[in-house]
């Protein structure tokens, strides 16, 4: 169990629904049962909000974004990469859930709704509100919405260090690109497409 408000180091995932604000201007209507699609296929694959453990869950929900967060263990390297392979593992799960009950749906331009992924990992201060989950801050939160941001459907786009430890995993096809990042300019990344 996590303990309370206190340091930690963790992976932190950010997904974005790409083209969510030009769908809703026209559907609005159907957002409440793309999102209940959505939220349930990221509580599946990440574990539920309200789960105090180290194991993977969904930290914040931010519209058509949510945050998932995975703490680990900085000393043990055997954790660090036994917790990025259950994410990248995680992120599959989610995308095939997630387009699998979208294709299923009668929500009118589905076939314009794709998913895209931030990854990044790093110190945070981890704090608990009473009647609230744990939440998080740190500036890694920030630098893995910025990296979802860049990244096209399907694919996860992460910190470059970790490039070797992506290519190391099963059917993994990382690579290093350069990508333009909002008041960081042209900054290297690495890039993971999903395959389902």
């Amino acid at each position: 169990m996590i303990a309370g408000s206190g340091q930690c180091t963790a992976f932190f995932l950010f997904c974005d629904i790409r083209g969510f604000s030009r769908w809703m201007a026209e559907n609005q209507l159907e957002a409440r049962d793309l999102l209940d699609i959505y939220y349930t296929a990221a509580f599946r694959a990440f574990g539920e909000r309200k789960e105090r453990t180290y194991h993977r869950r969904v930290a914040k929900l931010l519209g058509d974004g949510f945050f998932a967060v995975h703490e680990y263990d900085r000393a043990d390297s055997r954790m660090f990469a036994a917790v990025l392979k259950a994410l990248v593992a995680a992120v599959r799960s989610f995308t095939a859930d997630f387009e699998a009950r979208l294709g299923d749906s009668t929500i009118h331009g589905k076939h314009r709704l794709k998913t895209s992924f931030g990854l990044a990992y790093g110190p945070a201060v981890r704090f608990a509100i009473p009647g609230y989950p744990l939440d998080y801050i740190s500036h890694k939160i920030n630098l893995a919405s910025r990296y979802a941001g860049v990244a096209a459907e399907r694919e996860v786009v992460f910190e470059a260090d970790l490039l070797e430890h992506m290519r190391s995993l099963p059917g993994a096809n990382a690579r290093l690109e350069q990508r333009e990042l909002k008041k960081m300019g042209q900054v290297d990344v690495g890039v993971y497409q999903v395959k389902l």
